[in-house]
């Protein structure tokens, strides 16, 4: 595989973007620490900044469910992200890494999901730390997307 075509997906993995708050405030290496120590695995990172453009792709199917969605658009293009691509052990690495996370209200996560990566790291649901895949069909295309579209522009 020549390098502008990226890296590998596996058809397992998932993926999850450090927001721009967390790589600001210093706080991507307690982070991955947190992803790693959870068993899940680290197959690729990419740190990126993302366009107004491509973020409003990405998160086309969240406008007009979220009350906040131009914030966290807004948010997501603030600064650099961290692409994350995370395998797991079981064939479930979306949904696994989904519950890992916790709700997408921090807030909400703090409550329900205190050891979760949006409990610790997360101030409410514009800046909650992560954003991570769904669906369970969708986190190759993601990866893919993520890892080989965008990383060989």
């Amino acid at each position: 595989m020549d390098q502008l075509s990226g890296v590998p997906v596996p058809q397992t993995a998932t993926l999850c973007l450090l927001k721009p708050h967390i790589l600001r405030n210093g706080e991507a290496a307690a982070c991955i620490r947190e992803i790693v120590a959870s068993g899940f695995k680290i197959e690729a990172c990419l740190s990126i900044h993302l366009s107004m453009d491509i973020i409003e792709h990405m998160f086309e199917v969240y406008r007009g469910i979220y009350p906040n969605y131009n914030k966290m658009v807004e948010h997501m293009c603030s600064g650099p992200c961290l692409a994350i691509m995370i395998t797991g052990s079981s064939g479930h690495t979306v949904t696994e890494f989904r519950d890992f996370c916790g709700p997408f209200d921090s807030q909400l996560s703090k409550l329900l999901r205190p050891k979760s990566l949006r409990a610790k790291f997360g101030l409410d649901s514009i800046f909650n730390a992560v954003h991570c895949t769904d669906l369970p069909d969708d986190g190759q295309m993601e990866c893919e997307y993520m890892f080989q579209t965008l990383a060989s522009l």
